[in-house]
């Protein structure tokens, strides 16, 4: 399986960190209009976890240099894109069925209090996502078909679901929407391999 991941790392008082950092095009930033106070997304391309890990790990020393420090404010998160272009349709529905299944444990590991906000509404609480879910994986059982009917299901994902599928069709990634916005190094990277194991498993 191709194991490419992507990261968007949200970040405020982001302006000496603008002028002043090269990010040597492992990483670029973008304007975030829902931020306040010069915030920024800091995105990767893509990339293996292997190589992902000691990327970060460059990044946060960029960071903690800054003399005027980062907001990781409540108002941030953090994002990974999970790569699930090649994935077959079986291997599609297992991933996302392991991950309903682990979906509360991956949310307290983050931060529980994430699934109260609207911009991370578990997928288990999307009733009109997981009917049509289950239908189709019934559908596709008991016919014995490969070609699962993807825009039924993009219909009704929720935009802001934890485990996102608004950038399907042009990057082919699911969004893992779970973390905050921290400074906390071994948590990002303890996060990567959860979701790294996870699509492995699937």
């Amino acid at each position: 399986k191709s194991d490419l991941l992507g990261i968007e790392i949200e970040v405020e008082q982001a302006a000496n960190f603008i002028a002043t950092t090269n990010l040597a095009g492992i990483f670029y930033i973008k304007e975030d209009g829902s931020l306040r106070n010069t915030g920024v997304e800091i995105i990767s391309g893509a990339m293996p976890a292997s190589l992902m890990i000691p990327a970060l790990g460059w990044l946060y020393k960029l960071i903690n240099k800054q003399r005027s420090p980062l907001d990781f404010s409540w108002r941030t998160s953090i994002h990974i894109h999970q790569n699930v272009r090649n994935l077959t349709e079986s291997e599609f529905m297992k991933f996302v069925l392991l991950y309903l299944l682990f979906e509360k444990d991956l949310f307290i590991y983050c931060d529980v209090k994430r699934r109260e906000g609207v911009f991370c509404v578990p997928l288990m609480e999307c009733d009109t996502f997981l009917e049509a879910f289950f239908l189709e994986f019934k559908r596709a059982s008991r016919l014995k078909e490969r070609n699962l009917d993807f825009g039924s299901l993009l219909k009704r994902w929720d935009k802001y679901a934890a485990l996102g599928a608004f950038r399907l069709k042009d990057l082919g990634t699911l969004e893992f929407r779970h973390m905050p916005g921290t400074n906390d190094l071994k948590k990002v990277i303890g996060w990567i391999c959860l979701i790294d194991r996870l699509f492995q498993a699937s």
